[in-house]
């Protein structure tokens, strides 16, 4: 039998080759023509919105005045110091030297100051940020060990007093049987009854107008101020109960020269002596104390003890605060006293 012929002759064949390879060129010209173009649209988005690629340019620009109002953090002598209470005379005048009252009992309302608010974050439009390639950064050496000051001045034979005085306001610490690890210290104004203000568990204060500050401690008496309290565990409360577990009260007391030619009533104890006080600032600027003596006197009596009311005993320091003793407050104050070292 014969095939019926069948097939593409070869000519069309070579015809529809060509054009096939015609067609896939102008294709694949186009596609890449449209690729290549792409990149100069992202560029163009991130150069209008700069904050996008680099989201730090935003905090270059400083908050409104009523934003910085709110959150910025206030300083211990900020937030509890009123200027319009402080004797305004120079502690240097002698005619603004006046007698001690008894520091009140602790009361349990007294709140402390809440943490400030954390302002939120920078944040920029990122909806187009393109993907930054990945920069390898070196790993950080660790920076060498720096003694502190507290232990630089507990080096044998270093004197911790030798260099400027510390600031008004700082860190206060005390070291022996009744120690206070850390409290921050701050100045308050002569204003009767003497209560110094703040957070009670972590706040002392030195008294602006009687005696000197801290500045100025070797050149008169610097008086601190503190909480003890028997229902809360405040900050001078381990010396208080320790100082009052230390005397017996139905003891005769010791007699010490009064205002008017009279006498006042204290119960002595060495407890607390060699105990070391310290007050150093954020710029590592210190003066220290040590302790050498200790004695509760009553609140009514405080004002009248002519030695402890001595504003110019240069550098000596002062630590007031309530007697506390079986678990009660007592009608005492308990006085811890201090020279330079």
């Amino acid at each position: 039998m014969n095939e019926a012929t069948s097939g593409i002759p070869p000519r069309t064949r070579a015809v529809l080759a060509v054009l096939a390879v015609i067609l896939l060129a102008f294709t694949t010209f186009v596609v890449v023509k449209s690729v290549t173009s792409e990149p100069s649209g992202l560029n163009t988005t991130a150069e209008a919105s700069p904050h996008a690629m680099n989201p730090s340019s935003t905090s270059s620009t400083p908050p409104s005045t009523s934003e910085s109002s709110s959150d910025q953090d206030i300083s211990p002598a900020q937030s509890t110091t009123h200027p319009t209470s402080v004797d305004p005379r120079k502690e240097s005048d002698p005619a603004s030297v006046r007698p001690l009252v008894p520091v009140p009992d602790a009361g349990a309302g007294s709140a402390d100051i809440p943490p400030s608010p954390t302002p939120d974050s920078p944040s920029g439009n990122t909806d187009h940020t393109p993907v930054a390639a990945h920069v390898a950064h070196p790993i950080p050496i660790a920076p060498p060990l720096i003694p502190t000051p507290a232990a630089v001045m507990n080096l044998p034979g270093h004197n911790p007093n030798v260099g400027p005085a510390p600031g008004e306001t700082g860190i206060f610490r005390m070291t022996g049987p009744a120690p206070v690890e850390r409290a921050d210290y701050g100045p308050m104004a002569y204003v009767l009854p003497l209560n110094p203000p703040g957070p009670q568990n972590s706040m002392v204060r030195w008294v602006r107008g009687m005696g000197v500050s801290p500045t100025s401690a070797d050149r008169g008496t610097v008086y601190v101020l503190g909480h003890a309290w028997a229902q809360q565990w405040l900050v001078f409360n381990g010396f208080s109960e320790l100082a009052t577990r230390s005397v017996n009260l139905s003891a005769p007391p010791q007699m010490v020269p009064a205002y008017g030619g009279g006498t006042v009533r204290r119960w002595a104890t060495p407890v607390l002596n060699g105990s070391l006080i310290t007050l150093s600032d954020s710029m590592g600027r210190q003066r220290q104390w040590v302790v050498d003596n200790t004695w509760l006197v009553p609140k009514s009596d405080a004002i009248n003890d002519i030695e402890l009311n001595s504003t110019d005993i240069p550098g000596r320091i002062i630590l007031i605060a309530c007697a506390v003793g079986g678990g009660r407050d007592l009608d005492y104050n308990v006085i811890v006293s201090g020279h330079l070292v």
